[in-house]
This record gives structure tokens, C-alpha cells and sequence, in this order.
């Protein structure tokens, strides 16, 4: 076989070799409404804890349930050790023959869902670990931006790589975004409960 010839095939054979984990690369449309979900959902968190008083911030509707301040530190803490969990699997290899058990409305719904109550691990239970305010909204801008930034950029085969929901189906690497975006309008749903509780603070 002539040199050129042999170049062409050995080109050919790489792309071939590659194709099925450049057809995992998320789509544009994917690439767009992953950014949005997760702009808003940190917006609507925003909006939600925006302007409260001290009284307002540490209201417990009663002793066993969350302040709308424990539920934003629950926010946080989730979003630093889903970031750790979600880098790890983006520095994983990819499984062609392992797919998502849980389609993408189904993820939400999962992570969305009020109607069943859940008993959040110890680890991100809310301790006071951030001395101000000012310093958690920080830390969770700061993680929402990376975040972010990794689903603007990220050429990472998502959908052959997969990891365990909760409930033990799988769900694949885009779903992560999906997975941030859900737990914060959960837990900014159960701050705004809070604020709709008829002894809550008026200022």
C-alpha cells in the first residue's frame, strides 16, 4: 500500500475508533437548557433568601424542620460535594454499554419532588458552618459559577458516563447539571414553605 494511502486508512480507522464517544458529546440544545436551568435555579434561590432578617433567616416553622438559613446551608453543602462526586466521574472512562435507568424529566422529578420527605445524610446537615450570610451565598456563587462553567465548555463523552441516583437507578453524566439544578429548586421550594408559615416573622 502506498505511504499516503496508508496514512488515509490509519485516519480513517481513528476516526472510526472515536465516533461512538464523539456521538456522546451533548448536543448544543442540551448544552443550552443545561445552562439555563442552572442560572435560573440559582436565581430563584437568590430571590428566595434575598432581604431576610435575622428573625425571618432563622425561623423554624418547628423544631424538627429547617430554617429557611438551614436549607440554604444545605444548598451549599450539597452543591460542594456533588461538584467533588461530579468531577470524578468527568476524570472517569467512559461505559458505552452502561446507560441512564432515569430519563431526564424523571431525574427532575426526582430531585424536584416535595411530596415525599427525605433524611438528608449527616454530612451536608446544616451545622452553621459559615460565620456570615454573605459568606455562604458566596461559597455557593462561587460553585454554581464552576458549575456552570464546566457545562459551557465540557466536551466529556456525558452520556456514556454513569453514576448512581438516589433509589440506586443510573443516571448519566448530564444528568448532573440537571441534578444541581433540581436539589437547589427543591430546597428553595422548602424555603419559600417556610416564609409561607403563619407565624413567620413579618421583619
Amino acid at each position: 500500500m502506498r505511504p499516503a494511502l496508508l496514512r488515509l486508512s490509519r485516519a480513517l480507522f481513528c476516526l472510526l475508533a472515536i465516533a461512538p464517544l464523539m456521538a456522546q458529546t451533548i448536543t448544543e440544545m442540551e448544552r443550552k437548557a443545561a445552562v439555563e436551568r442552572l442560572g435560573s435555579s440559582r436565581t430563584l434561590f437568590f430571590k428566595s433568601v434575598e432581604g431576610l432578617s435575622e428573625a425571618q433567616w432563622n425561623f423554624k416553622p418547628a423544631p424538627d424542620r429547617w430554617s429557611a438559613g438551614e436549607c440554604a446551608e444545605h444548598i451549599v453543602l450539597t452543591e460542594e460535594v456533588y461538584l467533588k462526586t461530579f468531577t470524578r466521574l468527568l476524570d472517569s472512562s467512559p461505559s458505552p454499554d452502561k446507560k441512564a435507568e432515569l430519563t431526564d424529566e424523571e431525574l427532575l422529578r426526582l430531585f424536584t419532588d416535595r411530596s415525599s420527605k427525605r433524611q438528608a445524610p449527616e454530612s451536608i446537615q446544616p451545622k452553621g458552618r459559615w460565620m456570615t450570610r454573605a459568606e455562604l451565598i458566596q461559597n455557593f456563587n462561587s460553585l454554581r459559577d464552576r458549575v456552570i462553567a464546566i457545562a459551557e465548555t465540557t466536551q466529556a463523552p456525558l452520556r456514556n458516563l454513569t453514576s448512581t441516583a438516589p433509589g440506586g437507578k443510573l443516571m448519566d453524566g448530564y444528568q448532573w447539571f440537571l441534578r444541581f439544578a433540581g436539589h437547589c429548586e427543591r430546597h428553595t421550594a422548602q424555603i419559600e414553605e417556610v416564609k409561607a408559615h403563619p407565624q413567620y416573622p413579618k421583619q
